[in-house]
């Protein structure tokens, strides 16, 4: 999912639900919310991508393929 897509089902600004994941990435799947362009966290040295792909998730060019990728919950 993205940022946004989280902050509208919650109601919330995208903002606050990065600071959520960062504050709680011990106990969320943190790597797996992207930004709008499926570009991955850059936090936590950058490893986000590493583990999007070794879960299998569909990229391009670093970036998840959004559309083929995107669970709505």
């Amino acid at each position: 999912m993205t940022y946004g897509a989280i902050a509208s089902r919650v109601h919330a600004h995208p903002r606050h639900i990065g600071r959520v994941l960062t504050q709680w990435a011990d106990e969320t799947h943190w790597h797996r919310v992207v930004y709008a362009d499926g570009t991955p966290a850059t936090c936590h040295g950058n490893s986000a991508a590493d583990l999007l792909r070794d879960e299998g998730t569909p990229m391009y060019a670093g970036r998840v393929d959004v559309r083929r990728a995107h669970w709505d919950g």
